[in-house]
């Protein structure tokens, strides 16, 4: 037995001594499968359900011609070497880049996929979390390329402007949004601020679904108190497969990794574990 299952098996002993349970929460592969593969291309996306990801996270900008395309930062340059704004410029110039081979020679050609691709990519019963970006611009071209696609049940959007997200669920009521929050340390101390009630009220207030936050700062308490506002609680971005079993173990619905094989792996051999 690797040293990995060891230390899961030892977690795993500790929290059901207690009474607690391991229940594995939904895997959601960031940007894909984007250790292994270029981010936020089809290539990452195919690879993440090679893996059995139960979900996929994808980050979404508006071209200068109105089309959705899938890509975390506004500017190409990190990713393809040539420094285009998205929001400046048009679909066909965007597409002509090559968004893989900075990952290796095997992903050379891969492009800018359009928002449609993916959705057309999503297979049953698997979900799609879509980040949105830039501002509420891109809203209406969302809420039609969601309605056109027949799989509104199976698409999350998510973002860090709540009144954003409040003009998402508004648009798309029927589709879960949840509001995306950054960890915080205490000035005085460095010590991360677990979330509260605050970030549950205002998110409840504004009629959303759920909250995305950052692993370090979700504690039982966030969890508790979340659930009892009936709001779900999702965790980014998480590759350690011991903070995924702390997370899954205070009921933590949903974890964001980079590495999703990874984590289904550690998550599967704690369950296994149990007598």
């Amino acid at each position: 037995m690797s040293w990995l299952s060891l230390l899961l098996v030892g977690i795993a002993a500790v929290s059901l001594s207690a009474g607690g349970s391991v229940e594995r929460p939904e895997i959601i592969a960031h940007r894909g499968a984007s250790h292994d593969a270029p981010e936020n291309t089809i290539a990452a996306i195919k690879l993440a359900w090679k893996q059995n990801a139960n979900a996929v996270e994808i980050d979404i900008w508006q071209s200068a011609d109105g089309r959705i395309l899938i890509s975390h930062d506004r500017s190409t340059k990190r990713i393809t070497g040539v420094d285009m704004d998205i929001p400046e410029t048009s679909s066909d110039e965007l597409r002509k880049l090559d968004a893989g081979a900075f990952k290796g020679e095997a992903f050379r050609g891969e492009k800018l996929p359009f928002l449609e691709e993916v959705i057309d990519a999503l297979p049953p019963r698997k979900k799609l979390y879509v980040e949105v970006k830039s501002g509420p611009e891109v809203l209406p071209e969302l809420k039609k390329t969601i309605d056109s696609s027949r799989k509104r049940k199976q698409i999350v959007i998510i973002g860090f402007d709540l009144q954003t997200m409040t003009r998402a669920k508004k648009l798309l009521p029927q589709t879960p949004v949840f509001w995306l929050r950054g960890a915080v340390k205490d000035a005085s101390s460095g010590k991360v601020v677990p979330f509260g009630e605050e970030v549950v009220r205002q998110t409840r207030e504004n009629g959303l679904d759920g909250v995305d936050l950052q692993s370090p700062g979700i504690s039982a308490d966030t969890v508790r108190i979340a659930q009892a506002s009936g709001l779900n609680v999702v965790a980014w971005t998480v590759d350690d497969p011991q903070e995924a079993l702390r997370l899954s173990e205070i009921g933590v619905k949903g974890i964001t990794t980079n590495r999703p094989a990874l984590l289904l792996k550690a998550l599967a051999e704690a369950t296994s574990a149990r007598p």
